[in-house]
Parts: C-alpha cells; sequence; structure tokens
C-alpha cells in the first residue's frame, strides 16, 4: 500500500507534482495490478507545517518526507516509492 502526500496550496507547481506522481503511479500499477494506493491534497497550513514542510510544493509517501521546496523528476518519484514498497514487504 502506497500512501502519496501532495502538500501546498494548489499552485501551478503542486498541481505539478500531483500529475508527476498520478503517471508514475500509473506505471506502477502496469508492473504490480495488487498495488493499492492512494493520493492526497494538504492544502491547510496548519496541516503542511506539522508536517515539517516549510516551503511548497512537499510530497510525502508512506508518511515520509521526500520533497519539499521543489519539483521532482518521475525518476525521482518512481525511486522512492519503489522503497517505500520494499520497507512495507520486508
Amino acid at each position: 500500500m502506497l500512501r502519496v502526500k501532495i502538500f501546498g496550496p494548489g499552485c501551478p507547481n503542486c498541481n505539478r507534482v500531483e500529475a508527476t506522481a498520478m503517471a508514475v503511479l500509473e506505471e506502477l500499477a502496469q508492473d504490480k495490478p495488487d498495488l493499492e494506493a492512494t493520493i492526497e491534497k494538504v492544502q491547510d497550513p496548519m496541516q503542511i507545517v506539522e508536517h515539517g514542510v516549510m516551503v511548497t510544493p512537499g510530497l510525502a509517501v508512506n508518511e515520509k518526507l521526500v520533497c519539499a521546496g521543489g519539483i521532482p523528476s518521475a525518476e525521482e518519484v518512481r525511486a522512492w516509492m519503489l522503497e517505500a514498497l520494499d520497507h512495507t514487504h520486508s
């Protein structure tokens, strides 16, 4: 199970991070048809800060903040998701 959170007010950069995460999840689902995943947009400023994000956009995978203040590449997002999946199966 992957739980992906996008942190930000809904700006264009936040939307790009969300689109990248969704595209990577779709690719992973082709290789892993039983993959379960959720994507949550966190737009409340208090919740964003509580998760340790000081600069948006932010991205967390399975509650681990993996990126803040930038737009990660699809390759980076894929690596973070695969790492999270490895940890859930070990």
